[in-house]
């Protein structure tokens, strides 16, 4: 009899728990969506990284190309899955689908969108030339910097300069 007085006892407790649990996820849930100001913090964290991804990418493909440049080969791409990331020359990336050897930089927004692409990975923000709420917004400024822009965050953009290979972050006033 006492050995079925605790296992009900165990089972209780486990219940309790449980509740608790379930109880504690879902206020924190709420906290988090009434809580403009975490929300907002996270995802400009999420962008600096992003900033920081990119940047990073940018470097480790131009030591790329100049390390291929000692050994040239008939091709000066970076090969993935296919797909090859076609660099000036100076060894910045300037997009995957250049058909003029002599190109020096991006032409268009696409070019931009292929370089992030390329770079970033599968598991990226997405990004697009045209406003999808969710892609973070690519755009080519008359100078021939790529500049990517979060939905969600109006006053940061990163910017790549394929003449230079910088990439920076912006805070963008008024």
């Amino acid at each position: 009899m006492a050995s079925s007085l605790t296992a009900s006892g165990v089972k209780s407790s486990y219940l309790y728990l449980g509740v608790i649990i379930i109880f504690l996820v879902v206020v924190g849930y709420f906290w988090f969506l009434k809580q403009p100001s975490l929300r907002s913090g996270l995802e400009q964290n999420a962008f600096y990284f992003n900033f920081l991804a990119l940047k990073n990418s940018i470097r480790l493909a131009n030591l790329k190309f100049l390390a291929g440049q000692a050994n040239p080969t008939p091709t000066d791409q970076w090969v993935e899955n296919e797909v090859g990331l076609d660099f000036n020359s100076k060894g910045y990336p300037i997009g995957t689908d250049i058909t003029n050897s002599r190109q020096e930089k991006p032409e268009s927004a696409e070019n931009c969108k292929q370089i992030w692409q390329f770079l970033m990975g599968p598991l990226q923000p997405r990004v697009s030339t045209n406003s999808e709420p969710e892609n973070y917004l690519v755009t080519l400024m008359n100078n021939d910097i790529c500049v990517y822009r979060s939905p969600r965050i109006n006053d940061r953009q990163i910017r790549y300069n394929s003449n230079t290979g910088k990439v920076s972050l912006l805070l963008v006033t008024g």
